[in-house]
């Protein structure tokens, strides 16, 4: 019996947390992981050179190779896998391999044949099924002494579950090398080349120099090897089982640095390999000549190819995978992933043309296109068109960024600044203006310098007829740049952009600026925010603040009805200024990370940092008044990850109560290159049957049930089904003053608690099946309050600086009534 008590308290917990998680994400909105594709391991093309197979994690993705089109997903893993082959015997089966399990499934229906469960933790394994098919060769670890491990390469026989040691190798992927035939291994270990022969069971070790060796292959068709080394040559190993004591060497070197990976064609008279240089080197291997095949996008990670010896392809650091035609060595096919950049100076954009998030992209003078529906890159634009330069030992290279990219509002053109800074040299600063035709962007105008500081901000101007842009810097000047028709030197109408305007406010550097939702009004963040014409660039008016210690680091305007309001934060303060008054509406303290408004509704979201607890969450403001609009609580865990957020426009109907289905679709990145959409759960949205608030402020969660009656109302429909008199007069004692309703609302509140008979509170109570007596109520009521303050903990903590006035309530006498 005290078990069985202990277990029923122990699930009555368990349902409670339950209960209290599930009404902590109230308004059933969550953050969601967007770029879930990364290819980290080598990909294979299919016997039939059809489909391309690449795994993501857990995941094994299957892409049609001519369309580049997923077809499907094999998310039978819940591990992240390390290795992919296809099945030699049956060209439709596939063998993925986790740390710790084999699996083999067929690529057509994606089931699952067999399962083998390995005997210990790996990190790079090989399954040959030319002869039998039982055979594993995996790497793993072993304590050999205290404190230190062996990297060891073990075959392992899944009928009889032996597991024998066969070497010592390097840690890390391509580091040993199965024969065709199965017949012998080669292994790298450091600088040696070891060889394991499978019948004899024995091994031998050599040695070209003193250079690490880092990848290896096997011709397949002689007894010849080739490996990579640190110092970018690649070693022939020939009559590698012959009778001599040594093989015979022979070098070839191009690469500059560290070998990622090298291949034997299927003919075997050419051998492909690949670095960090961003160049496809083909050698030739009977006269060593070499071809090449530059700008490949990136460091090539993996080499692969089709079995009929047509395709040849290779995923680069990009997290892109590139098909080759053999014949002619042209680009066929590229498979474009959500790419990490170095950095996202730039942001997030958005453009309507194609219905893409733009930011920076790899290396660091492309931005791509990123379709987040499909989690794939539709354009990579190179705004730079300069070389991949690697860097060598005591030289640092100073490559140009992309700074700032802008679109208009039509996304007909697209404007970015390009900078890069030297040590020796002055520092660069480009403007550049792209128009978008036929499905791509062509290069219009080029402006260099075109400032003479840091460039901070780069806008379109939106709701005009002729197209115009503003930059500003550092070095205090507000540019303006329209796009104006003229002549070429052959008499050909063109179109060019020129500069407009200068405006200036002394010698102060800007640091922000923001377009009014018309267009018509420009606000600049100086030392005051200062508000232009954007036609001239003339000042119209001043917004000063006066705290010096805390000042205002951006700015923008609302959009739709509330377009008249200016928001503005700094590090402990948001701001909210109606522009036609030039008064400030409210102001709250908080600590704010980042904001930004939704061209398609009137709020915007504010990204709110807590040191008491070290959390995150994102609040969703009409900027008229200061009560939250709506709350997603512990969105994150690191204030300093957080890199740029944006709204783009709802494309879909979305079925669901809550206003974040009302509203544009907010998406963030981090800096760890995660990008994530905040978006409603479809099926907790259209459940009818849920009493769940979904998306209330302080004040609706604790009067909404009252306050939505109407108290003319007759019978049942005026009984509340809120609070009784004294939870509610406890409620407005301890409520702050800021999110208290007109004083209306709460007497009509107060006095209708009173008019509560014993019969209709009796009757309420039966109905709802709640509890029997007055001492139970009490405690329902103190459980109904503890999860109310549990679906919104966070807005307790919003401290607003000029709280609204209370109503002159006689609070002595509502204090003796609690009491009492």
């Amino acid at each position: 019996m005290g078990d069985e008590k202990h277990n029923a308290s122990r699930k009555d917990k368990n349902k409670k947390k339950l209960f209290v998680k599930k009404q902590c994400t109230a308004s059933d909105v969550y953050p969601y992981k967007c770029n879930k594709y990364f290819v980290k391991i080598k990909p294979f093309i299919t016997a039939d050179s059809k489909h391309i197979v690449c795994s993501s994690g857990s995941k094994v993705l299957i892409f049609r190779l001519k369309t580049g089109v997923l077809e499907k997903v094999f998310d039978e893993h819940k591990k992240n896998v390390i290795a992919i082959f296809p099945h030699e015997k049956n060209p439709l089966q596939v063998i993925s391999c986790t740390e710790d399990e084999v699996v083999m499934w067929d690529c057509t229906d994606l089931t699952v044949y067999k399962k083998f469960i390995l005997p210990c933790k790996i990190f790079d394994v090989y399954m040959p099924t030319a002869k039998s098919g039982v055979t594993i060769y995996f790497v793993s670890t072993v304590k050999k002494e205290i404190k230190k491990n062996k990297t060891v390469l073990f075959r392992y026989n899944v009928l009889t579950q032996e597991m024998l040691h066969v070497s010592v190798i390097s840690k890390g992927y391509k580091k040993f090398a199965v024969s065709k035939c199965e017949s012998f291994i080669a292994i790298i270990y450091r600088k040696y080349l070891k060889i394991y022969n499978c019948n004899k069971q024995s091994i031998v070790q050599y040695k070209y120099d003193a250079v690490s060796l880092t990848c290896v292959a096997i011709h397949p068709s002689s007894d010849v090897i080739v490996t990579g080394d640190e110092d970018g040559r690649l070693i022939l190993w020939n009559d590698i089982c012959g009778e001599q004591k040594e093989p015979i060497c022979s070098k070839l070197h191009w690469h500059n640095n560290y070998v990622n990976d090298v291949l034997f064609m299927n003919d075997g008279f050419y051998i492909v390999s690949g670095g960090n240089e961003g160049v496809l080197v083909i050698w030739q291997l009977e006269n060593h000549k070499k071809n090449y095949l530059p700008r490949v996008g990136g460091s090539i990670l993996h080499l692969f190819q089709s079995n009929d010896s047509q395709h040849l392809g290779f995923a680069i650091d990009s997290n892109v995978i590139k098909l080759l035609s053999v014949h002619d060595t042209k680009l066929t096919k590229a498979i474009k992933g959500f790419s990490i950049a170095n950095d996202f100076p730039a942001g997030i954009s958005y453009d309507s043309k194609t219905g893409c998030l733009v930011m920076n992209g790899k290396p660091d003078g492309v931005i791509q296109f990123y379709n987040p529906q499909q989690d794939m890159v539709k354009i990579n634009l190179d705004v730079v068109g300069e070389n991949l330069i690697t860097s060598v030992e005591d030289r640092h290279i100073y490559p140009s960024r992309i700074e700032r990219i802008a679109f208009s509002q039509d996304s007909s053109w697209l404007a970015t600044i390009v900078i890069r800074k030297d040590v020796l040299l002055p520092t660069e600063r480009t403007l550049k203006l792209w128009k978008y035709y036929n499905n791509k962007f062509y290069l219009n105008s080029v402006v260099e310098p075109v400032h003479s500081d840091d460039v901070c901000v780069l806008l379109f101007r939106p709701h005009k007829s002729n197209y115009y842009a503003i930059t500003s810097s550092k070095d205090g000047n507000i540019k303006s740049w329209q796009l104006a028709e003229g002549k070429n030197s052959q008499g050909k109408q063109i179109q060019a952009w020129e500069l407009h305007s200068i405006g200036t406010y002394g010698k102060q550097s800007c640091h922000q600026a923001c377009f009014s939702d018309d267009g018509s009004l420009l606000a600049a963040l100086f030392s005051e925010i200062t508000i232009w014409d954007p036609d001239n660039l003339s000042l119209e008016s001043t917004i000063s603040w006066n705290c010096e210690l805390d000042p205002i680091k951006s700015l923008m305007f609302c959009h739709k009805e509330s377009n008249k309001y200016l928001i503005g934060c700094s590090d402990n303060t948001i701001v909210s200024w109606n522009v036609s008054t030039l008064e400030i509406a409210w102001k709250m303290q908080c600590e704010v990370k980042l904001i930004t408004s939704d061209p398609s509704s009137k709020y915007f979201a504010a990204f709110i940092w807590f040191k008491r607890n070290n959390k995150m969450h994102l609040y969703l403001f009409d900027p008229c008044v200061p009560t939250p609009a709506g709350l997603i609580c512990n969105i994150q865990q690191d204030f300093l990850s957080l890199k740029s957020a944006i709204f783009t426009p709802r494309l879909e109907h979305t079925v669901g109560n809550t206003i974040w289905t009302k509203i544009g679709v907010l998406y963030y990145l981090k800096d760890n290159s995660i990008m994530k959409i905040v978006e409603a759960d479809e099926i907790k949205t259209n459940n009818k049957e849920s009493n769940i608030p979904i998306e209330n402020s302080a004040f609706t969660e604790i009067f909404g049930a009252a306050q939505k009656q109407n108290v003319n109302d007759s019978n049942g429909a005026s009984i509340p089904t809120g609070n009784t008199a004294s939870m509610i007069i406890q409620k407005i004692l301890s409520t702050p003053s800021h999110v208290l309703p007109s004083t209306d609302v709460l007497c009509k509140v107060f006095l209708k608690s009173f008019l509560i008979s014993k019969s209709s509170h009796a009757k309420l109570k039966d109905t709802n099946n709640d509890i029997d007596d007055d001492k139970d109520d009490i405690c329902d009521q103190d459980r109904i309050n503890s999860e109310v303050v549990a679906i919104s903990p966070a807005l307790e903590d919003l401290i607003p600086i000029d709280h609204i006035k209370l109503p002159s309530y006689d609070f002595a006498f509502m204090k003796e009534m609690v009491e009492t």
